[in-house]
């Protein structure tokens, strides 16, 4: 997530009104490395970390939810999570999912 930033940063830039005209893409570079070629990852803080965790937790939670309810509905096997994805395909099926 770290090695990243940089390619955020700019994209984020790249879709905000920073940037408009022709030569999008330098004007973009020019304003994410004004203060040096480390200042993306400055931006990384305490706050950014909580937050980034607290997305892909409540991210990989609504998938699991939605996923669960979606197989029940549809009559289908849930996707595999956690130690399942280590057995071998034959002990899935004969495994309670759920």
């Amino acid at each position: 997530r770290f090695a990243g930033m940089p390619l955020e940063r700019l994209a984020m830039v790249l879709n905000s009104s920073q940037v408009s005209g022709q030569g999008q893409l330098s004007q973009a570079a020019k304003i994410v490395f004004a203060d040096g070629a480390m200042a993306p990852f400055r931006t990384v803080g305490r706050a950014s970390l909580v937050a980034w965790f607290l997305q892909y937790s409540v991210m990989g939670c609504v998938f699991q939810v939605c996923d669960r309810a979606l197989s029940r509905l549809l009559g289908v096997r849930c996707i595999p999570y956690g130690e399942e994805l280590m057995r071998r395909p034959d002990e899935r099926r004969s495994a309670p999912s759920g």
